[in-house]
């Protein structure tokens, strides 16, 4: 039985689908203000291997995996003015990359790839929900916020700051995101921010007139009741959405259908993972410290299956260290792999093998022990052995 480790419990947990003929995972994808990242990279060759032991546990066509775009955001808006051109041009070019980089990358294509821009009558009907509950208000200005006050109880336990972990005066940070004087408490966040001159908008029948565009938040609420239902088996996403992203985006699904929420086990996921930073020595990965490296320049410099072999040593909840000495060394192991899957038949994988292989995997997705069985079964010439492992782990020859 797979085992993960559930953010919102802090503890690592046996997991079991709702419905194992459907079984569904939603990640949080880019905002594509730039080209992708090397932790962009990181987080979505751990969401294959997930979607790839999945796959092999309940089969290929019970699987439900959706991951996102943003396509509307500050940032891109900020780019498109930087650089003089629309922001769906940033957008789809940024969009363009990333599908190319997720292709070297071998990285499977999720089940759905929504975009705010191609779900928007779905988030505006959230927010209609949450403004027919009372649970959000329109403010003079055209912006809809949530009101944190109006939270309801459910029987799921569920109170802000759970899954983050946040104590009160923490999450008042959140508050120094979107300062407003028109907010009725500090924390409230936007679900709706009304549009200046020349920024993609859309008018809602609920917007008396006032055209605008979707905070952050409510559209991953939005797509994934869309394409799996107010309900779904795993949330993932990089740690650093935990607050306030996917706080809030807790907080909106429970807002609108706290009445489904039951326990633990009836709650919006049923269980939450996340995974770490990419860091350069020791310092987090950042554009603003110069320590920034674009993912398809780094799959140019050393290849995209030194790349994987390098993200999947390291557990997917601890930082991972980025430097050249560390991926060249990554390729001599990778190239043996792609070989034996290149030029070597592919056989019959032995019980054993396989046995021990999904053991790694179900412990909460120990790749680093899957590689260290791997490389055991390259030395042993266990070629079969390694085909079945290696596509796994989403090698390719």
């Amino acid at each position: 039985m797979l085992h993960l480790t559930n953010t919102l419990t802090r503890k690592k947990e046996a997991f079991t689908p709702r419905d194992p003929k459907r079984v569904t995972m939603y990640v949080c994808g880019i905002t594509p203000q730039e080209a992708p990242h090397l932790g962009h990279g990181r987080g979505y060759v751990v969401t294959d291997v997930l979607f790839r032991l999945l796959r092999q546990m309940y089969g290929d066509g019970s699987v439900v995996y959706v991951r996102n775009y943003t396509d509307v955001d500050d940032k891109i808006i900020e780019k498109a003015a930087q650089l003089g051109v629309p922001p769906e041009r940033v957008a789809n070019e940024n969009i363009a990359t990333f599908q190319r980089c997720m292709t070297n990358l071998n990285i499977l294509t999720p089940t759905h790839e929504p975009r705010i821009t191609t779900s928007m009558p779905e988030i505006t009907d959230f927010v209609q929900t949450l403004l027919n509950k009372g649970i959000a208000y329109t403010t003079a200005e055209g912006d809809v916020y949530y009101d944190l006050l109006k939270l309801p109880a459910c029987g799921c336990g569920y109170h802000y700051g759970q899954l983050s972990g946040k104590k009160p005066e923490d999450l008042m940070m959140g508050s120094r995101v979107e300062p407003n004087p028109l907010k009725r408490n500090p924390g409230d966040f936007a679900l709706w921010k009304a549009a200046k001159p020349g920024e993609p908008s859309w008018l809602p029948s609920w917007a008396n007139g006032v055209a605008g565009r979707p905070g952050w938040h409510i559209e991953c609420s939005a797509m994934a009741l869309q394409h799996i239902g107010p309900q779904m088996d795993l949330h993932g996403g990089g740690e650093d959405l935990q607050f306030p992203h996917h706080e809030n985006e807790l907080a909106q699904n429970v807002g609108a259908f706290a009445d489904l929420y039951k326990d633990a086990n009836s709650g919006f996921a049923r269980l939450w993972f996340h995974w770490a930073f990419i860091t350069v020595n020791g310092t987090k990965m950042s554009k603003s410290l110069g320590n920034f490296t674009y993912l398809h320049e780094a799959i140019a410099d050393y290849g995209p299956a030194a790349l994987r072999y390098w993200l999947l040593q390291t557990h997917y909840r601890k930082p991972v260290d980025y430097s050249a000495e560390a991926l060249k060394a990554a390729a001599k192991p990778a190239k043996r792999i792609t070989k034996v899957l290149e030029f070597l038949p592919v056989g019959v994988v032995t019980p054993e093998f396989q046995a021990s292989f999904l053991g790694a995997l179900n412990d909460d997705l120990n790749t680093a022990k899957a590689l260290a069985l791997l490389n055991k079964a390259l030395t042993n010439q266990d070629y079969a052995n390694v085909h079945w492992g290696a596509s796994l782990l989403g090698f390719s020859a």
